[in-house]
């Protein structure tokens, strides 16, 4: 991100060429505009505008070529581009450092990129064709069938049968050939307006439950015991709802089953391949990955037969058609999500920016970063994918920040840098707010999945999930300051920070995160492992868990399931059931189909670069098998309890045997205060930072404070802080008036602070207005009224206050056109307080408090707020 960057459009509306320009000490900037009305035929000046973001990118290479400017920006005016193929950004298309190439919003206007087509819903017919309506088992809603021929509008790719779940695609299925590879884009989505609409299903909300198992058929989870089954073993079960006899049609030719069949961490969509009528059976086209129990929900889904509800719809895929169920005759306009590959795409590109644009509808990823430096997407909203909103796959230094990513399949894939050499791939994800991820498939498409080598995750919120939401992978990642809530909602033998089933992956830190109030409030089924706040699952080694606060957790809050090396310290636990649980599920595992295979892949583990970093990995391959098994070396100290069942389960079972933990752990230093508040700030307002005199710094001397205000997002704090202040950027149109954010001038994008004489110079009448005072505003004066103060401000040395005459510390200047005046006298006058950190302002009582510590994200949050 260059902050220092003049950028000229906010200094000048000159037009020339097409491009808006200043010259400056790095040389010459150009602003190209793109429009929805614009044209790729005209010159991409305010006035005529391009049409295309790939338009605006082909006259950015014409211009470098050129050699005539330095850098350049592309503003997208307001309203909706609809695109169905990747805008690529390849090695030609870079930026410099300092001077990254921006795509963004105009400010202040709604920019949208949508993944597809709009059509009228005028081109929908009444449906009247008995042998269609006839299929439709509810007869009340035949009458508000409608039909749409795709073709018309040049759809014919609606996409193959996806059998959305973790395992439908299990590894075992493919290698027997009973189902083909994922494809790499899902089936095509569809809008009603700005509402999603849903395939046909039964029941239209809620679940069935399996009755009765009829055949269990293939389990993973079996294979090699005297239990096994053949992969090509279907499942049978028995259902009492006579609504199945009207399926048979259905069945076989694309109608399809999801549910949790055996387990609450394993969701699968299978094909029904054929319902008996007679016997009340539905047989699977495909096996559940590890069979099936009774009681388990699922729900039938793409049949034509229960398109009954306003806002289904159900594709006839061999005809092309849509069919949908409407209330009333449809109006507006209908998008179907068409685009198979990222919206946008980073292949080799680097220092290139996207800001402020939002992204809705892919059948694959939003957006893609595969390579290069510096790459930036910021300020963006990003919704309804299949698959992630962000991959970022590599690289160096690339990131997502101070973005809102909601209803996607995955929020961001985090991974870079070098496992070989463990060198750090420093790609991020900062600032963001994760809501209702797991779109499609319920478990293991996590808001976050982090792996590589050192990246990290920061100053997020993540809320509103089914089940996971940071999965964890790699070495030397982090985790930190994220606030987690209201996930593994219908989840079992999970947790909402989950990393597991590797001995390799080490290093890795969760810091400092703040995860409350999280349950399974979605009762799926009949839990038995339960929930972790942290679960590292199945021999996850060397991970540090320092400084979280975990509250309101059902279950525990940090739960090692059987891993080696790993420390758990200077944690938290509130109104949680158990602080921590240390398990044995190594002793079960079948290392040779899980931990060994990834220990032979990884070749590069017994180079230098790794026997220097992970010592304990080099040793623990030494040991025999039997011993790598047994969880050692791990570290549960100094931390504490309040209003929880337990602060630590003492005793494990091994091997059929029940030891002390201690056996295993050290579990030294740790205090359980019961209901006994410690000395937490505001425990009513949750605050649990400790004051000063806290009892917990004498009972545990090493235990260290938590920045639990660093726990919130940089909008929390900005909403909490920036109440009654106004916040501007030198050299940005724009600005937060309290929490709003508003441009300076409606009238004149060159209204902006500027630095002068070693300060920086803000409007008068916007900064006064702002703060909820009001101004009487000349060509080079102000009156400002606060109250029953009247304060005349005018150019020159000195300003009129209640009549006495007073000098300004730095002189007052008419700068475009409007008065301004120095951030150390308006503070001054208005009798307000203001902070100044590069080329972000802030004033209003709010200042102080805000920028206590100098907070870097919340000042990066700004500052990409306001460009």
């Amino acid at each position: 991100m260059n902050v220092k960057r003049i950028i000229s459009l906010l200094c000048s509306m000159i037009l020339l060429f097409g491009c808006i320009y200043t010259v400056q000490a790095s040389g010459t900037e150009c602003t190209i505009y793109v429009a929805p009305n614009g044209s790729d035929d005209a010159d991409g000046s305010f006035e005529n505008p391009l049409a295309t973001l790939n338009a605006a990118k082909l006259r950015i290479r014409e211009l470098k070529q050129q050699g005539t400017y330095s850098g350049y920006t592309v503003l997208l005016r307001g309203g909706s581009y609809y695109m169905e193929e990747s805008l690529v950004f390849e090695a030609q298309d870079s930026g410099t450092v300092g001077s990254s190439i921006v795509y963004r919003s105009y400010p202040g206007e709604k920019v949208i990129l949508i993944g597809g087509k709009t059509i009228p819903c005028v081109s929908f017919e009444k449906v009247t064709q008995t042998d269609v309506l006839n299929r439709i088992v509810d007869t009340s809603a035949r009458n508000s069938i409608y039909v749409l021929k795709l073709g018309d509008y040049g759809i014919t790719d609606v996409g193959d049968l996806h059998y959305k779940g973790s395992y439908g695609y299990l590894k075992d299925f493919v290698d027997a050939g009973i189902v083909t590879p994922k494809p790499e884009s899902a089936p095509v989505d569809v809008f009603y307006g700005d509402s999603e609409m849903t395939l046909a299903r039964y029941p239209n909300e809620g679940w069935m439950n399996v009755d009765t198992v009829v055949v269990s058929g293939y389990d993973h989870n079996a294979v090699g015991t005297e239990n096994e089954r053949p992969v090509t073993e279907m499942f049978t079960i028995k259902e009492t709802d006579s609504r199945i006899d009207n399926w048979t049609l259905s069945a076989g030719k694309g109608a399809l089953m999801y549910g949790y069949w055996k387990y609450e961490w394993a969701d699968q969509a299978v094909p029904i391949a054929s319902i008996d009528t007679e016997a009340n059976t539905i047989t699977s086209g495909v096996p559940s990955a590890f069979g099936v129990a009774e009681g388990k929900p699922y729900y039938v889904y793409n049949l034509i037969e229960e398109l009954d509800k306003h806002g289904e719809y159900y594709i006839d895929a061999e005809k092309n058609l849509l069919y949908a169920c409407f209330d009333t005759a449809p109006q507006g306009d209908l998008t179907v999500v068409t685009a198979k590959s990222p919206l946008i795409k980073f292949d080799g590109a680097s220092y290139v920016t996207i800001h402020g644009i939002d992204i809705m509808g892919s059948r694959s990823n939003a957006c893609e970063i595969n390579s290069g430096t510096g790459n930036v997407i910021s300020n963006c909203e990003i919704s309804y994918t299949s698959d992630n909103a962000v991959e970022i796959n590599g690289g160096v230094n690339n990131g997502l920040r101070d973005s809102y990513i909601h209803d996607v399949e995955g929020g961001i894939l985090l991974y870079g840098g070098n496992l070989a050499t463990l060198t750090h791939g420093r790609n991020y994800v900062e600032n963001c707010e994760f809501e209702r991820f797991s779109r499609l498939s319920k478990t293991y498409t996590s808001a976050i999945s982090i792996g590589g080598v050192g990246n990290i995750a920061r100053h997020n919120e993540i809320h509103d999930g089914p089940h996971t939401s940071i999965e964890f992978s790699g070495n030397l990642n982090k985790i930190m300051y994220n606030e987690i809530y209201d996930v593994l909602k219908s989840s079992d033998d999970a947790g909402a920070i989950y990393g597991g089933l590797n001995w390799v992956g080490r290093g890795n830190e969760i810091m400092y995160n703040y995860l409350h109030d999280i349950a399974a409030t979605e009762k799926l089924g009949t839990s038995s492992a339960g929930l972790g706040g942290v679960f590292l699952d199945g021999g996850q080694c060397e991970t540090y868990i320092i400084g979280n606060v975990f509250e309101n957790i059902e279950g525990k809050a940090v739960w090692i399931g059987g891993g080696r090396d790993n420390v758990v310290r200077n944690n938290m636990m509130i109104n949680c059931n158990t602080g921590f649980l240390l398990t044995d599920i190594m002793l079960s595992v079948d290392l040779t189909r899980t931990h060994k295979p990834g220990v032979e892949l990884s070749t590069y583990i017994h180079n230098s670069y790794w026997k220097t970093r992970f010592p304990r990995l080099t040793n623990m391959l030494s040991l025999t098998d039997d011993e790598k098994r047994l969880p050692v070396g791990n570290v549960f100290s100094s931390n504490f309890a309040y209003k929880s069942d337990e602060l630590y389960v003492p005793t494990a079972k091994f091997s059929g045997e029940i030891i002390p933990v201690t056996k295993y752990i050290d579990v030294s230093k740790n205090k359980n205060y019961a209901d006994t508040d410690p000395g937490f700030s505001d425990v009513l307002s949750r605050n649990y930072q400790l004051k000063e005199d806290s009892v917990v710094f004498t009972d545990m001397p090493s235990f260290v404070n938590p920045d639990f205000g660093s726990m919130q997002s940089a909008k929390d704090k900005l909403t909490e802080c920036m109440a009654e202040a106004v916040v501007m950027k030198v050299n940005s149109p724009l600005g937060f008036a309290g929490t709003k954010k508003t441009m300076i001038s409606d009238d004149d994008m060159g209204i902006t602070p500027v630095s002068k004489n070693g300060t920086v110079y803000v409007p008068v009448a916007f900064t006064a207005n702002s703060l909820g005072m009001t101004t009487d505003d000349n060509e080079d004066s102000v009156t400002v009224r606060n109250g029953s103060v009247a304060i005349e401000l005018s150019s020159g040395n000195t300003y009129v206050k209640n009549d006495a005459v007073t000098s300004y510390a730095y002189p007052a200047d008419v700068i475009n056109g409007i008065l301004m005046i120095s951030i150390e006298d308006i503070s001054d006058i208005l009798e307000q307080d203001f902070y100044s950190d590069s080329d972000v302002v802030t004033i209003g009582n709010g200042s102080s408090e805000l920028y206590l510590d100098n907070n870097y994200y919340l000042l990066s949050y700004l500052s990409n707020a306001l460009r």
